[in-house]
């Protein structure tokens, strides 16, 4: 990408990526003031609206309108933690969540804001 450091082998995602970065948003949320230009984020916002929640979760009372989202979901209830912190006794079985949580045992902050600090 020309404007971002975004990278990719494939012209496809490169010409997806690139929309982000067109101010002008072609689908915008008549509820709220979500605005994108890819139909498929769109239509994925728009379904978080919906108050029909068909998906539930049989174990806890979880339920949500994308089946998806309740994939997802059900993987905090399995027993075994795929990813376990070296620190402490958090355990998840989602990486971008253990990613997330082993982040706050980092006390020096690498990303500074340049006009605050």
């Amino acid at each position: 990408c020309d404007i971002c450091d975004y990278a990719t082998n494939m012209k496809y995602y490169l010409k997806k990526h690139v929309l982000i970065h067109n101010e002008a948003k072609d689908f915008k949320c008549s509820i709220c003031n979500y605005g994108t230009n890819i139909k498929s984020r769109f239509k994925s916002h728009f379904l978080t609206h919906n108050s029909s929640k068909n998906f539930k979760c049989d174990i806890c009372d979880y339920a949500t309108n994308m089946k998806y989202y309740l994939k997802k979901h059900v993987l905090i209830h399995n027993e075994a933690k795929d990813f376990k912190c070296s620190i402490c006794n958090y355990g998840t079985n989602i990486k971008s969540r253990f990613k997330s949580h082993f982040l706050t045992h980092n006390s020096s902050k690498n990303f500074k804001c340049d006009i605050c600090d």
